[in-house]
């Protein structure tokens, strides 16, 4: 404990293998003699003062704790029966009896929540009444008015909220015998202005809706045997750390119940309507705060309830996909709460009178109080909501596989490799795949949905910059939703980037960052041909990049552009590097690429690109000339005599009339005219055997290009090597290609032989 860094270290260590030591094997059986000194002594280990230190200890608990059953195996439990009362009463004394500071919330409202899903009716019954008592109390002996409009807030009764929020997260059916208190208490706090407990408040919102309508996993216990059973038959120390086979996990789900759901509704319409009322009505009359906490509710009632509302019903965009089959599968995923029954009771369908509501609201915000930067951000934020949000979004998800993953590869036995998880393990991933079914349950975007992306849209290119950020930030996430959504917009950005006229610099601005997406969209890059043909060219002529952001900005897309699509033109060129054939014609769009890749900054790509240049100008050479002479004639001019046999007789071997077809004299050509005249058989076997009466062979005397009958193609290969920049920016290339410290320098064959080749340059 006095040597932090020893402890940190050896805490990291125990907490990797945690599994091994509370698990019973033959090979080791002594580690559960071992747990609890260990917890008991790791203790210590949770100092305020030191962070690192309290981080590890409460990770290695923390991984212990998911390990074992937490039951009195003693013979205690046969003869007193006040221990759990007496734990009990210490634990609801410590969480309610006492109002803790802001940074001990977290780690208390932590244990509420594990005591909560360990055993919610427990839980609740001994809590609930008394968390929902002590609001009630602290509410009589304060003016409620002073609450009401009190910026300030209540220390004591905030930290009683985030005890309710967390209470309410309890499972759906445990919820429902506390259905008077839990709507007594909203009645009474929805309305506070302070910006904590409105918050908290919309926490608990979000939280009641959840459970009351969600379908989720109840029980992540490590074992299916009851515990409370006499030890006669099962002991639970025996199913510490050990594997549950996946055939008998014994899953059970919360499944909503019509009373749940009856609940839900209820809640909704009590507390949704009112606040859309108020904004409606007074949209501009109220403050800034209280039009904050008004859209702070919505928004939480709309995250909550959103699950059991279907979607808008409206006719599909048309050409959209660019597929031959049917995208939309006509078996789409049925919610177990989607259903008919529900529209009776709404007044309506949420999802529109939201998107009706709330973009009316907008529009008032941005042009008459566009000081309000927080109400604006607030309502864009669940605006997309309303198309793209049924009770699930990626985020989550997202966080739920990187904590799935964490605890497999913290827990997993290393010695069995995959699949010898703990049973809540396989739950919390059985949980996952159908988190992540629902997730890809999209179907095709219709006119609602496009109105959606207009109007984001439109307040992406605000003069506002808050809205302008916000407002990209949510279009990102319902062009992710909706593939190919994408061209919605197309039209619109290229409109404004080949207007002439005076422009905006804001809206140009906006479309910019919107082409420059975030880490998970990036539009220009996207599978669509037809939009790469009206963007880019749109964006290399725009005329209004007059102003050094706009033109930063620009280069940031052309960046971002190659670093996306590096993968994709290497596999381009390579397919176009197989294409390089005599009988294939080659375009100069095709040559001009291989030329400018040469200087590309992409290794890969070069060489790519050396290959191609290399494979054309052997295919660019004029074709080779060759003659047809018989025997006679070749030998009388080299002044040999006729060989006593010809065709019709064989006889193999070395003989004075083949010795010419040898190094025997030979004798090397000295000036280009008798290279010329030098004749070469490329078939060795001639004369071997015997002669033929006719030989074909090639004569060495090669055409050359001139000024005047140079193909085009050959033209871009000449035009760019007789200039010694660039030439000398190959070269600089080739040498950084080679091993940086220099000590091994390897001879390329492709780049000699391009040069080799490329004899172009002598014309």
């Amino acid at each position: 404990m006095i040597e932090p860094h020893r402890f940190t270290s050896i805490m990291t260590c125990l907490t990797h293998i945690a599994r091994q030591i509370v698990q019973q094997t033959s090979a080791y059986s002594q580690g559960q003699i071992y747990v609890l000194p260990l917890l008991m002594s790791v203790l210590p280990g949770i100092d305020l003062n030191d962070l690192e230190k309290t981080s590890v200890t409460l990770e290695f608990l923390d991984t212990i704790l998911m390990l074992i059953t937490c039951v009195d195996c003693s013979s205690a439990v046969n003869i007193r029966n006040d221990l759990t009362e007496k734990i009990r009463e210490k634990v609801i004394d410590f969480v309610s009896g006492v109002c803790l500071s802001s940074r001990a919330r977290d780690i208390a409202s932590g244990l509420v929540q594990a005591l909560v899903k360990g055993n919610p009716v427990e839980t609740l019954k001994y809590l609930m009444p008394r968390t929902c008592e002590s609001i009630e109390n602290i509410l009589n002996h304060s003016e409620s008015t002073i609450l009401l409009t009190d910026y300030k807030g209540d220390i004591e009764l905030t930290w009683y909220l985030i005890l309710f929020a967390e209470l309410v997260h309890a499972r759906g059916d445990a919820l429902m015998i506390y259905k008077p208190m839990i709507m007594s208490v909203f009645r009474q706090c929805i309305h506070f202005i302070n910006k904590n407990s409105y918050e908290t408040i919309a926490h608990a919102v979000e939280h009641l809706l959840e459970s009351l309508t969600h379908v989720y996993p109840i029980d992540y216990r490590l074992t299916v045997e009851n515990i409370d059973e006499p030890f006669v038959d099962f002991l639970p120390i025996r199913a510490w750390g050990q594997y549950v086979d996946f055939d008998k996990l014994q899953v059970q789900f919360h499944i909503p119940n019509d009373d749940e759901i009856d609940f839900a509704c209820e809640f909704v319409n009590t507390f949704m309507y009112p606040e859309l009322t108020l904004l409606n009505e007074k949209g501009l009359k109220i403050s800034n705060d209280e039009r904050l906490r008004s859209l702070t509710i919505i928004q939480s009632i709309a995250v909550g309830c959103f699950r059991m509302i279907p979607r808008i019903e409206s006719e599909q965009i048309q050409n959209l996909i660019p597929s031959v089959v049917p995208y939309e599968s006509k078996y789409q995923i049925q919610f177990p709460i989607y259903s008919q029954e529900l529209i009776s009771e709404f007044k309506e369908n949420l999802r529109m009178r939201l998107l009706i509501d709330i973009g009316k609201l907008l529009d008032l915000l941005i042009e008459n109080n566009s000081d309000d930067v927080a109400s604006m951000t607030t309502a864009l934020k669940f605006y997309s909501l309303t198309s793209i949000y049924y009770g699930i979004n990626e985020s989550y998800v997202e966080f739920s596989r990187d904590e799935f993953t964490s605890h497999e590869q913290l827990l997993k036995n290393k010695l069995c490799g995959e699949g010898q998880n703990n049973r809540f393990l396989s739950i919390q991933k059985i949980g996952l795949q159908i988190e992540e079914l629902e997730l890809s349950n999209v179907g095709i975007l219709n006119d609602i949905d496009k109105q959606v992306i207009l109007k984001l849209f439109e307040l992406s290119i605000n003069r506002y910059s808050e809205v302008r950020c916000t407002a990209q930030t949510e279009l990102f996430n319902v062009l992710k939703y909706y593939r190919f959504s994408f061209q919605v917009i197309v039209d619109r950005i290229v409109e404004l980037f080949n207007t002439q006229d005076e422009v905006d610099h804001d809206q140009i601005k906006g479309c910019l960052y919107i082409l420059l997406g975030d880490d998970s969209f990036f539009l220009p890059t996207k599978y669509s041909w037809t939009m790469k043909e009206k963007l880019w060219p749109s964006i290399a002529r725009m005329a209004h990049a007059n102003k050094i952001s706009t033109q930063n900005l620009i280069d940031d897309i052309h960046e971002k552009i190659c670093e996306e699509t590096w993968g994709q033109q290497k596999i381009t060129i390579s397919f176009l590097c197989l294409l390089l054939q005599k009988f294939v014609p080659i375009s100069s769009s095709c040559l001009e690429t291989f030329v400018e890749f040469l200087v590309h900054d992409n290794i890969e790509l070069r060489r790519y690109a050396t290959i191609g240049i290399t494979a054309f100008c052997r295919l660019q050479k004029p074709p080779r000339l060759y003659v047809e002479k018989s025997l006679e004639e070749i030998l009388h001019k080299m002044d040999k005599p006729l060989p006593a046999m010809m065709n019709d007789e064989y006889c193999p071997g070395d003989r004075d009339d083949n010795l010419w077809v040898t190094i025997d004299d030979y004798k090397p050509p000295k000036t280009q005219i008798e290279w010329e005249q030098t004749c070469f058989l490329d078939k060795s076997f001639h004369g071997y055997y015997t002669w033929p009466k006719m030989i074909k062979y090639a004569v060495n005397k090669q055409e050359r290009y001139t000024l005047n009958n140079i193909p085009d193609n050959v033209t871009i290969l000449y035009d760019r090597f007789i200039d010694k920049n660039f030439v000398e920016r190959v070269i600089q290339f080739m040498i950084l290609d080679e091993d940086e410290d220099g000590s091994e320098i390897n001879f390329d064959k492709t780049q000699f032989v391009m040069f080799k080749v490329n004899d172009i340059t002598a014309i």
